[in-house]
């Protein structure tokens, strides 16, 4: 019994945390309030409390035995609540998905549905597992590749993603944000290698105000961030000033 709820639950946590994941995407363009996010969280919480306290019955098969009953259909019930908003937000944000992630997270639907017709057509087959297994596996295979948007020699994002930041970001709707813009040299020519050194340290300064930092030209770098405590990081990069020209 025991081992066969915790079967439940982590079904149940998987569907929901992929919701979430999806979600986390599109939270980087769009709002969602805090009171939709608990009522998102809802459906989970009513399963789970259904998968720990209802009963559950037993079916003894040709070759193993399969669950029915208010315990399984607890589970049921917030696996189509969180496909149809998966299925719902990906369609409608379809162009603000990462579109290497968005088929991976899209095809969870059409596969569990296929899932759950194999399942009560042959209730003896438990495909569930291998649908979640093959979901994970879209999920890994359609990671992108972190270091093309890392410049080497600083470990900062690069220009590119600098771009790409400026291009998307909504500054009507968005917090306000500041941005510390460094360029280094010395007394006679660039020096890049020696100007990162500065950066790196002016940047382990001010992480504390989570900036996110970016190489915008050979000899410069970029830190951009909430401007809710600017007063305080425009005395800190005070300091720097001097020193990077």
């Amino acid at each position: 019994m025991v081992v066969h709820i915790i079967y439940l639950l982590s079904i149940l946590a998987f569907i929901y945390l992929l919701f979430v994941y999806m979600r986390s995407y599109l939270e980087t363009n769009l709002k969602f309030p805090k009171t939709l996010k608990i009522l998102y969280g809802v459906p989970f919480a009513i399963s789970t409390v259904g998968i720990l306290t209802l009963p559950i019955t037993y079916v003894k098969g040709i070759t193993t035995n399969y669950s029915l009953g208010p315990k399984a259909y607890a589970l049921y019930g917030s696996l189509a609540v969180y496909l149809l908003l998966i299925l719902y937000y990906c369609l409608r944000y379809w162009k603000l998905l990462d579109e290497e992630k968005r088929l991976a997270i899209i095809l969870a639907v059409p596969l569990y549905v296929i899932t759950a017709v194999i399942q009560m057509a042959i209730p003896e087959t438990l495909v569930v597992v291998v649908c979640s297994t093959m979901i994970f596996l879209g999920l890994i295979l359609s990671n992108e590749n972190a270091e093309k948007y890392v410049d080497k020699k600083t470990a900062l994002f690069n220009q590119y993603v600098f771009e790409k930041v400026l291009e998307e970001f909504d500054f009507e709707k968005q917090n306000p944000v500041i941005a510390v813009f460094c360029f280094c040299r010395t007394e006679k020519s660039m020096d890049w290698n020696q100007g990162a050194v500065l950066l790196n340290d002016i940047y382990k300064e001010i992480r504390q105000y989570h900036l996110h930092g970016y190489r915008v030209c050979e000899n410069g770098a970029a830190f951009i961030g909430n401007a809710e405590d600017k007063v305080r990081l425009a005395q800190r990069i005070d300091v720097y000033r001097v020193l990077c020209w």
